[in-house]
């Protein structure tokens, strides 16, 4: 979740910026909420197959130094792809025919360094496999770049179920139109 400060800058090789409490939060509550949603709409055991799309429209980095100045914690782009992988793990738990998640992640940052990092970050993770596949990376302004995203949204299947996640440093980032 990208911030226009130079408290939240991301570069490959740098150190990396220091999570605050409140943001430390909000990701965990988006991480929760995400699970749920899945958990809720599943629920129904005959349905098989989830078609979703999470588009984070001020992704930054993906991962922070945590409190105690030592560990590393994930930003958004690693808490979506793990709530997802997560969630399916609890809705397939005891059973015998695995239920899907069919995910696509699109990943929003203005800022080239911090995109440039957060493609490096998945590229040595569990998800580098998504990466241009169902994980897409956009350099840009959220509102210039929606229209596409939500374009794709609705070719892609017909109920169009989609969660944006528009947590942005200012509400001028994000236009009401």
């Amino acid at each position: 979740m990208s911030k226009n400060n130079k408290k939240y800058g991301w570069q490959i090789g740098s150190e990396l910026p220091q999570l605050d409490e409140h943001s430390h939060t909000k990701h965990l509550i988006i991480a929760d909420y995400l699970k749920r949603y899945v958990e809720v709409y599943m629920s129904n055991t005959n349905i098989e197959k989830l078609p979703l799309t999470i588009v984070d429209g001020f992704a930054g980095g993906g991962r922070y130094r945590g409190f105690d100045d030592e560990n590393v914690v994930d930003g958004s782009p690693f808490l979506i792809l793990k709530s997802l992988k997560e969630a399916e793990a609890s809705i397939n738990n005891g059973r015998k025919k695995p239920r899907q998640i069919q995910a696509e992640y699109h990943f929003i940052e203005k800022e080239p360094s911090h995109l440039e990092f957060l493609r490096h970050e998945l590229a040595l993770s569990e998800f580098s496999h998504l990466l241009d596949k169902t994980a897409h990376l956009y350099k840009g302004v959220f509102a210039k770049i929606a229209p596409a995203i939500i374009n794709r949204i609705q070719q892609r299947n017909r109920s169009m179920r989609a969660i944006f996640i528009l947590d942005q440093y200012a509400y001028k980032d994000v236009p009401f139109l």
